[in-house]
């Protein structure tokens, strides 16, 4: 399969699961848009607008960015929750319908995607490119090498008798 990559569990090729910085990170980020989602709540700003719901997607884009660097999966899926935050704004204010929201959505994650292929978008870090010597010419995957039956039998071995073609009544 020319698309088949080789996923590396966390932990391998000095990739940690997550560091103590990075750790702190989370932890102050979110306990800022608690805080932040519950001031405007209190002082009744855009009272109707879910603020936990709309900050936490918007934080979980900024953090795809924060703990992953810049790269095909976090573009698609920073930037992903990032437009998922605004649009959920348009929609608590009924700027915007969900009928309206979702295709619209679908187009957005199907622009991302198309983006991504950019080679200015770096690849993943965890992401090792399949061997080349299994890629065939026209970017399919070659066919194994299969051994012909005489090459399995040995060079001694005397050729395989055809099935005769005489109809048995």
């Amino acid at each position: 399969m020319p698309w088949a990559i080789e996923l590396r569990p966390v932990g391998t090729d000095n990739q940690t699961a997550m560091t103590a910085s990075q750790k702190s990170l989370v932890i102050s980020l979110l306990t800022i848009t608690v805080g932040v989602g519950w001031l405007l709540a209190s002082k009744g700003i855009a009272p109707h607008i879910n603020w936990v719901w709309t900050l936490g997607m918007s934080v979980c884009g900024m953090l795809m960015f924060a703990l992953m660097g810049f790269d095909k999966l976090s573009f698609v899926l920073g930037t992903f929750f990032l437009v998922c935050s605004g649009m959920s704004v348009l929609r608590q204010q009924r700027l915007l319908s969900v009928e309206t929201e979702a295709p619209v959505l679908v187009i957005v994650a199907g622009v991302l995607l198309l983006l991504a292929r950019s080679k200015r978008v770096p690849v993943p870090n965890w992401f090792t490119p399949p061997p080349s010597n299994t890629i065939g010419e026209r970017g399919g995957v070659s066919p194994p090498v299969v051994a012909t039956p005489a090459e399995n039998r040995g060079a001694d071995a005397a050729p395989l008798a055809r099935p005769s073609k005489s109809k048995q009544l």
